[in-house]
């Protein structure tokens, strides 16, 4: 995000490359609050029960997977 964030202010303001990281960083943002979103509506409800069976679920395991992804 710092990168683009930094090409954002390149010194021609109509650059291409700036519309192009823009909605880069856009849609970056849009798919990680998706998958927050998708991750507390489904695995998130039930965490209380993670703290009895002793054991992460499967789920819950593949949006951690997910959430990495998007790292790189």
């Amino acid at each position: 995000m710092i990168v683009t964030g930094v090409l954002l202010f390149c010194g021609d303001p109509r650059c291409v490359l700036q519309q192009y990281f823009l909605q880069g960083q856009n849609a970056d943002a849009l798919l990680a609050g998706l998958n927050v979103w998708l991750f507390n509506a489904t695995v998130g409800r039930k965490n209380a029960e993670w703290e009895i069976d002793g054991e992460t679920p499967g789920r819950a395991k593949a949006a951690a997977v997910v959430s990495l992804w998007w790292l790189w």
